[in-house]
């Protein structure tokens, strides 16, 4: 006896791929039929040539198309015009850094006129400019109108100024060097000296003529001069001697005062400014200062480094 086993795998699941149709309403359905007559009846006009009874009738446009032409506002977005005379002279008082209420009453008079004839923003500023540099500035300087700043300061500004990053400031800047006393030391000393001694004092009364060489000689500016003549003449009344000779001046001046930081310091750079200029740290210009730069995590010399700011300094114009 042998038994059977049918096995029947129906598979009523559909692919992704392919979808069920909706079934169709009755309007759909007669809506089709009539679509397919429409298409049954198109004839082709050769066939209907020479029946009388069909005539065709070209399509006219019932009316003919008018002229248009849409209205479009030259300044939409008021960037040519002010909308009001109140903005327009809210303007103008922003313009001359004022309330209009301080102005005389004619120049009132006239910023009210202005706004009654136009509102456009360029003609009523040139208009306002124009007239407030001759009535306000008065006639005699109606061609100043532009803003000069005097700028003084150490040799340091100079170079500054011609820095790539000051382009703007420095290419509109006229420099005038001021070299002061350079080469007039000894003058200096002397008319000094007469200003403020006693009737009758002599220069050679009060310093040898080795004193004065060595003042001039090793002094720059008359900061120098006055303090170290000062403190000459201190030494000299403590010790008893008169004239000052030069090895009291000697004995006064500052072993360092010729070295290369007080002389950048005279110039305007200090350590941190020049820290920064040459983006190095404050403790290797010291270093640098007293020709000590050394390699990092080393006790040897850097030449290269020394050499490279060095070139630096000499570029940006500083006196080394």
């Amino acid at each position: 006896m042998k038994l059977w086993v049918l096995t029947l795998q129906l598979n009523l699941a559909k692919p992704l791929h392919r979808y069920r149709k909706f079934k169709k309403t009755r309007t759909q359905e007669r809506a089709d039929r009539i679509a397919t007559l429409a298409k049954q009846l198109d004839l082709p006009r050769a066939s209907l040539a020479g029946n009388t009874d069909i005539q065709f009738v070209e399509e006219r446009d019932p009316s003919p198309a008018l002229p248009l032409n849409p209205f479009q506002d030259p300044d939409p977005y008021r960037e040519f015009t002010y909308p009001t005379t109140l903005m327009a002279k809210l303007a103008i008082a922003d313009y001359l850094g004022q309330p209009l209420a301080k102005l005389a009453v004619e120049h009132r008079e006239f910023i009210a006129a202005l706004v009654e004839e136009t509102l456009t923003k360029k003609v009523i500023l040139e208009r306002v400019r124009a007239y407030f540099q001759l009535q306000i500035r008065g006639e005699a300087n109606a061609d100043c109108g532009i803003l000069s700043v005097l700028l003084a300061g150490h040799p340091k500004l100079k170079n500054d100024l011609r820095r790539p990053t000051m382009e703007e400031i420095g290419s509109r800047s006229t420099i005038l060097n001021l070299e002061g006393m350079v080469g007039s030391q000894r003058e200096y000393i002397t008319w000094l000296i007469d200003a403020c001694g006693s009737e009758g004092t002599k220069l050679s009364d009060v310093l040898t003529v080795e004193a004065v060489d060595i003042l001039s000689e090793r002094l720059r500016t008359p900061l120098q001069i006055q303090q170290h003549l000062m403190l000459a003449m201190e030494a000299a009344y403590q010790a008893g001697e008169k004239p000052v000779t030069g090895a009291i001046v000697e004995s006064v001046l500052s072993k360092q005062i010729d070295e290369l930081e007080p002389k950048l310091t005279r110039h305007g750079y200090d350590l941190r400014g020049l820290a920064e200029q040459f983006h190095a740290k404050p403790a290797e210009i010291k270093l640098f200062f007293r020709g000590q730069l050394v390699r990092e995590a080393s006790a040897l010399p850097n030449p290269a480094r020394t050499k490279e700011l060095t070139d630096q300094m000499l570029i940006a114009g500083l006196p080394i």
